[in-house]
């Protein structure tokens, strides 16, 4: 009889061990603030996490968060799309239609020409930079030089 429950013992044990094994942390307040929506997230090559919030951009590194360029108000709006390219350019898309690129910490912007719709990603596709907007289209950015791109998928 006692045969029987020795596996059943040892098997709660190891279960109990292994539970005891899982951390879970919470940031659910990285930013001081309660409730703060994070819309995107990327990484750099250096495994920095970049948060794109209503409230701007943040970098973590795993324990702490910063706000990018606090002192900057174009930055303080929310941004809707983020996205890190191997060049160590950091781009920003914010929900009013801007394009905002960091780049060895010098910040930059690029005028999409009638767009007011909100940013929604980036995709690099050799020197080419694409960048997708909610309503107004693709736009293509090669050697500083921006044009909305038309798709036929037909």
């Amino acid at each position: 009889m006692i045969r029987q429950f020795k596996p059943i013992v040892v098997l709660i044990i190891f279960a109990n061990y292994c539970v005891a094994q899982l951390q879970v942390k919470n940031y659910f307040s990285f930013s001081g603030k309660k409730d703060l929506p994070v819309n995107a997230i990327c990484h750099d090559l250096t495994g920095f996490l970049w948060l794109a919030t209503d409230d701007g951009v943040y970098k973590f590194d795993g324990k702490n968060s910063n706000l990018l360029l606090p002192n900057q108000s174009s930055l303080r709006t929310k941004i809707t799309s983020i996205s890190y390219d191997d060049q160590e350019t950091l781009w920003i898309g914010t929900n009013k239609g801007q394009v905002y690129f960091l780049h060895k910490n010098k910040l930059d912007s690029i005028i999409l020409k009638s767009n007011d719709s909100k940013i929604t990603s980036f995709c690099r596709l050799k020197s080419k930079l694409f960048i997708a907007t909610y309503g107004n289209g693709l736009f293509e950015y090669d050697n500083n030089k921006l044009k909305q791109t038309l798709i036929n998928f037909q």
